[in-house]
């Protein structure tokens, strides 16, 4: 009887130049599907030849799988860097490293690393002259002579350059701004009453309404793994200045507004707080329901409870001419 051989046994018999291309294939055009590849070659593959893969994969658009407008991507995403941080892949560190660094954090730390990474990797070696200038302003000359000198006698790093400034100007832009082509998102409204929902199988997360204009209102959500570290930075009625989130299409059922999409949270989502002086809630916070689905909402059985809160100060009802000069009561 003629054996077939199974299908992992053609990826243990491919070299590495060869699942380098096919990785790179995937990477430019389905991480989802690079990372189900990459599941099966860890499965058949030992540590040594996983770190290899890893070492040699091309990590300068790794950014863009980090704020996916598909949370799985996002997720997914974050499981990959983890296990790649923690094989000690110099990319990997070198891309945490570069993103503290942007936001501001540890930034001693993350310099260190950068510096140690440089001896090894052209584009730890450039990420560490491009930010020292920014944390020491006695280096800039020194940097700036650092980097012309390895571009002049380096055919290597003079050929990649052009890729590591497209990737830097990528990470800067998606760590500072999401997916929004502004640096950040300034709502022209305050945040209103945050909610949670809790449906019987399972807990949901925080919301509320975040709000650019008043035609242009969104519900900004928090994940249910960040609320204990996000929600205390929030306090009703405050404006916040908000950076790197992602805008993502909004399946949940409860909702105040009925925008198509929705702001996501990240675990390195930067929050800054406006002047008190601006915050104020208008009167037209929340979105009127359209009379014509009264009968549809009359038959549902699910409320969200405790969206608005206490109302006060009402005003006695007072009779309104309608289109058909009907007297509407208000």
């Amino acid at each position: 009887m003629k054996r077939y051989p199974l299908p992992e046994e053609y990826l243990l018999n491919l070299n590495m130049d060869i699942i380098l291309t096919i990785c790179s294939f995937l990477l430019r055009d389905n991480f989802l599907a690079f990372t189900n590849f990459f599941q099966v070659f860890v499965m058949y593959k030992n540590d040594d030849e996983v770190f290899n893969l890893l070492h040699h994969l091309d990590w300068t658009n790794m950014h863009v799988h980090k704020l996916s407008w598909n949370q799985v991507v996002s997720s997914r995403f974050s499981r990959f860097l983890e296990t790649s941080t923690e094989m000690m892949v110099i990319h990997a560190i070198a891309y945490n490293a570069c993103n503290n660094l942007i936001l501001n954090n540890q930034v001693n730390q993350n310099m260190s690393l950068l510096q140690i990474l440089a001896h090894h990797d052209h584009l730890s070696f450039l990420a560490l002259h491009i930010f020292r200038p920014f944390f020491d302003n006695n280096v800039f000359q020194v940097s700036a002579k650092a980097v012309h000198f390895r571009f002049k006698n380096n055919q290597i790093f003079n050929g990649q350059l052009q890729s590591f400034t497209e990737a830097f100007n990528g990470r800067l832009r998606l760590c500072t701004g999401g997916w929004d082509a502004r640096q950040v998102m300034k709502p022209s409204f305050p945040m209103c009453q945050s909610y949670k929902t809790q449906p019987a199988d399972h807990f949901s997360p925080y919301s509320w309404p975040a709000h650019i204009d008043r035609d242009n209102r969104l519900h900004c959500w928090i994940p249910s793994e960040l609320v204990n570290a996000l929600m205390d930075k929030f306090v009703e009625g405050c404006h916040y200045v908000i950076s790197n989130f992602s805008v993502e299409p909004f399946n949940q059922k409860d909702r105040c507004f009925e925008a198509e999409l929705h702001i996501v949270l990240h675990s390195n989502t930067a929050i800054t707080d406006m002047p008190r002086s601006y915050s104020q809630i208008p009167k037209d916070i929340f979105c009127l329901k359209n009379l014509k689905t009264m009968i549809e909402s009359a038959q549902t059985h699910d409320y969200l409870i405790d969206l608005v809160g206490i109302v006060e100060d009402l005003k006695p009802m007072e009779p309104v001419n309608g289109p058909a000069l009907k007297n509407i009561s208000t």
